[in-house]
């Protein structure tokens, strides 16, 4: 970093231990990588903090939008849907006849054996097994076909692509196109989901919390033959809900109050002169928060990962490190760099209220599948999957919750 910020970080003359090392390993539906157990049973356990998932808030719904009051001001939240952006869309590598699969540390007895296992039919079993199978010393290839694909029923399928999703090769079953309940109900009724490809979507569909994924998504296109819908339908599946925030300022607002909140942990204060100004103004005044967020959030934020083999690697974890950084750093593509960064400059909190606190997500204590920024009134910095299809928002911390289950949250502050 530079600028005012060349001080944020301490030096440290020790080397990194193991159990930072090993801070990620492949695994997770939404981000692909997951904190090791030495991270959470090591740097978490003293303190063993768990945060309610909400602020203290005072919350007034209105016609128009939501207005929420509390340190950071008095902020208006509007509901938002984006799209990936037409010139971003590619087809052709999607509309392909078969898929291929690799079932990672297994062979094709063991693969065998976990469909026996997970109640996969022995006709299904011997019809995939017989799908051009291939190892090597890794594990097994196979290449299911798309009528089998589109047969599988929603439970088996969710079975089968948490299995495939421990490894990267499975690159939509690790990270999943995910839809909430009211984007669900807007891709139903468009236009381009009538008739078959409604009928395919709904087959090929397995829950997640109380949203849905969508995995299998070459056989969705595959099955779109016209060049046209398939750009139209694609487009349409990476729809996202978000939320605009805006800072209302009028007469009465407390502009030191104010930048001391949004200033974060850095005591930054080059946005007060925009913030008095608007208090001159003789009406309230609506700022959008993006202009009050880090470089590297205000650039990415609504935003899509372009597909050149570094953007759709920069997951939750990395959006979660880079938050207050001045450029976008891909040192924090190393997992050991991250948990050097967590070590060194942050510390626990008992749960998320102040911009940029980092919220985690852990099912058991001993990994973490999700990690997001906190701004305010309940609202985070996320990206949900790893991804050119997954964009960064900012989203209802409830919401995220509501894809990664109601986990126990362990939240981490930077230090000041």
């Amino acid at each position: 970093m530079s600028g005012n910020l060349s001080n944020r970080r301490t030096s440290s003359s020790s080397l990194v231990s193991k159990k930072w090392i090993a801070f990620f390993h492949g695994l997770g539906l939404a981000c692909g990588l997951i904190l090791s157990s030495w991270l959470i049973v090591n740097y978490f356990r003293d303190s063993e903090r768990v945060s309610n998932h909400s602020p203290d808030v005072s919350v007034t719904d209105r016609p128009d939008a939501l207005h929420v009051r509390g340190p950071w001001g008095n902020l208006m939240v509007e509901t938002i849907y984006t799209e990936k952006p037409a010139h971003f869309i590619d087809v052709a590598p999607l509309q392909r006849s078969e898929e291929k699969w690799f079932f990672p540390n297994m062979n094709q007895a063991g693969v065998r054996q976990w469909m026996s296992e997970n109640g996969f039919s022995k006709e299904a079993t011997e019809e995939l097994m017989t799908a051009a199978p291939a190892e090597d010393a890794q594990g097994v290839y196979l290449n299911p076909s798309q009528a089998w694909i589109a047969r599988l029923e929603p439970l088996l399928r969710k079975k089968i692509h948490g299995l495939l999703a421990k490894n990267p090769f499975n690159h939509f079953s690790e990270n999943p196109y995910l839809f909430s309940v009211d984007v669900l109900q807007q891709i139903r009724s468009h236009p381009v989901m009538e008739g078959k490809n409604r009928e395919l979507f709904e087959k090929l569909l397995y829950p997640k919390g109380t949203a849905m994924c969508l995995s299998d998504i070459g056989c969705l296109m595959f099955n779109v033959k016209d060049p046209n819908q398939s750009s139209e339908l694609l487009k349409l599946l990476t729809r996202t809900k978000t939320v605009l925030l805006k800072l209302e300022i009028d007469r009465k607002s407390d502009i030191p109050a104010l930048v001391n909140y949004w200033s974060g942990p850095f005591n930054l204060k080059d946005f007060q002169p925009l913030l008095e100004s608007l208090k001159r103004q003789d009406r309230t005044s609506r700022l959008d928060i993006i202009h009050l967020l880090p470089p590297v959030a205000r650039q990415l934020a609504y935003t899509y990962p372009l597909e050149d083999g570094v953007g759709e690697k920069r997951d939750c974890h990395w959006t979660t490190i880079n938050f207050f950084e001045e450029s976008k750093n891909d040192r924090y593509l190393d997992s050991n760099e991250i948990a050097k960064e967590l070590q060194e400059n942050y510390t626990s909190a008992d749960k998320p209220e102040k911009f940029g606190d980092i919220v985690m997500f852990t099912p058991n204590g001993n990994e973490v599948i999700h990690s997001c920024v906190y701004i305010a009134a309940d609202m985070v910095f996320t990206k949900n999957g790893r991804g050119a299809h997954q964009p960064w928002t900012i989203t209802p911390l409830k919401d995220v919750v509501s894809v990664y289950g109601n986990m126990r949250i362990l939240v981490k502050r930077r230090k000041s």
